[in-house]
């Protein structure tokens, strides 16, 4: 009913949350039994994060549901800290590594956001009329933060449309169709990638293996996100001397602290920094 934007994400934490408590009388759900149910997870090497989405839809669940005099108490649902915010970025020989590898309806995709740093729903819901080829702009009516933005095309990403443009016509049984969507795989809007991204990041070695804890079996554990690529743009941008507000309203940032989360630097750029500071003698 509030369109929220990500819904996606809230019904993909749900899963968990159903599978765990969907049997049991909401009276029976007790502040020990999701602890418990947190402690499982923690064992299981989920992320406090990851358990925090969760335990927030369990929480608005009983909210909503005294509000409405379903029930009359509600448990106390801890909050774990999540002082582990996720730096990951791409360096250029990775990112290019990974394009290689990635099927074709996803490479055009993966460059457009590591250029642009615009959020995954933003570039899968790009459709053409939001794109004016003619004046070399993207206008996006309404973004998360609930504000149109344009972006004036130019450069590596104007070479991208130029070639989506050309990609925009396909065949279908026979007769030619031209796709809604910028980005698309034979016409179609593109879903859920995940597979397809973990399988690019085996064969462009952006994985490692962990041992699972308490057994001899190993796991392979993914080095990157799709949502670095929006960090690594942000970093980009400023490195190559981009003012901070047309930064913003390149990637979509309406904060500045959320941004600042986001504009992080590598090691290389400490270890370049560190050979430029000079002493005089």
């Amino acid at each position: 009913m509030r369109e929220v934007k990500s819904l996606y994400k809230t019904e993909r934490h749900m899963v968990a949350i159903r599978e765990y408590f969907g049997f049991m009388r909401a009276t029976s759900v007790t502040a020990e039994i999701v602890d418990k149910y947190i402690t499982t997870k923690q064992k299981a090497g989920k992320s406090n994060g990851t358990i925090n989405r969760g335990t927030t839809i369990l929480a608005t669940a009983f909210r909503l549901a005294r509000e409405r005099k379903r029930i009359t108490e509600v448990p106390k649902i801890r909050k774990l800290s999540e002082t582990n915010v996720r730096q990951g970025f791409f360096e250029q020989e990775q990112i290019d590594a990974l394009i290689a590898a990635l099927p074709d309806y996803l490479q055009d995709l993966t460059r457009f956001t590591y250029l642009c740093g615009w959020r995954k729903s933003e570039v899968v819901g790009l459709t053409w009329p939001m794109v004016n080829m003619a004046a070399e702009t993207i206008t996006i009516p309404t973004s998360k933060n609930s504000r149109p933005r344009t972006l004036d095309l130019d450069g590596e990403v104007l070479a991208i449309m130029k070639r989506r443009e050309k990609a925009a016509t396909f065949e279908r049984d026979g007769e030619p169709r031209v796709a809604t969507h910028v980005f698309h795989r034979e016409g179609a809007p593109i879903g859920d990638f995940k597979k397809a991204w973990h399988s690019a990041l085996v064969r462009a070695g952006l994985t490692h293996e962990e041992k699972v804890p308490g057994s001899t079996k190993v796991r392979i554990l993914h080095d990157a996100l799709f949502h670095d690529l929006r960090r690594t743009a942000a970093r980009n941008l400023l490195a190559k001397g981009v003012r901070e507000t047309v930064a913003m309203k390149i990637t979509g940032h309406a904060t500045r602290s959320m941004f600042d989360r986001y504009s992080i630097v590598s090691s290389d750029d400490v270890r370049k920094a560190m050979k430029a500071v000079k002493v005089s003698r």
